[in-house]
């Protein structure tokens, strides 16, 4: 599990360096306890196998991702959400294919938004990658849940 690890770190940074112009520098989990109030976005898939995308950020970075996403210095709170979904949602379509191959098809299903959310834990048999990266503005923290089809990945 620790390539998908690195799959996943990867893809994440990436993302927020290409689309939210944010940068990530040595993660220092002491970040963490000054943080109370997070947002989640979760994208469902299914496919060769199934599972979940969870990105947890702190309530604070989501004007600070929308506005580097749109170019204004200002955004609204669903820009804001809609901005941590699309996030979300390009990471999930990233690592995917990196796990399972690229001739692999997944359907990804629309982002849904976890207010005050906290760490899930897996349940029935998932297995769980958790990531957390420090960007310059904050934390955030990434859960990959894979359920059904695990006999199915690729080497990785």
């Amino acid at each position: 599990m620790e390539k998908i690890e690195n799959i996943l770190l990867n893809a994440a940074t990436n993302a927020f360096e290409q689309l939210c112009f944010m940068f990530s520098s040595p993660d220092d989990e002491d970040t963490e306890k000054n943080l109370r109030t997070w947002v989640a976005s979760i994208v469902n898939f299914s496919g060769p196998f199934s599972g979940k995308l969870i990105v947890r950020a702190h309530k604070g970075l989501l004007n600070v991702i929308a506005s580097n996403m749109l170019g204004e210095e200002a955004s609204t709170a669903k820009q804001q959400i809609d901005a941590l979904g699309e996030v979300s949602n390009v990471i999930c379509g990233s690592v995917l294919p990196q796990i399972a191959g690229v001739a692999e098809v997944f359907n990804l299903e629309a982002p849904k938004i976890l207010q005050n959310s906290e760490p899930v834990s897996p349940q029935n048999g998932e297995k769980m990658v958790f990531v957390s990266m420090t960007l310059d503005e904050g934390r955030v923290e990434l859960q990959l849940f894979i359920k059904e089809g695990l006999e199915l990945l690729k080497e990785v």
